[in-house]
């Protein structure tokens, strides 16, 4: 298993593309934990690709298993 802080992750540039964020406290379809939030709320978002790739993979899971 790779961790994000591992440093052949980390080498990996980041591109801007432009893609609209999300705020993933307003997504209806997701839980978002705000015990780590920071106070101006970046910490929930997300690129909307991302946003729906999570509410697909969301839709695909068993049953009760996102209670």
């Amino acid at each position: 298993m790779i961790l994000l802080s591992d440093p052949v992750i980390s080498r990996i540039p980041v591109e801007e593309a432009g893609e609209k964020l999300v705020d993933l406290r307003s997504v209806q379809a997701l839980r978002l934990d705000p015990r780590l939030a920071d106070p101006d709320g970046d910490y929930g978002h997300l690129r909307l690709s991302v946003v729906d790739r999570l509410v697909t993979a969301q839709t695909l899971l068993p049953p009760n298993s996102t209670s």
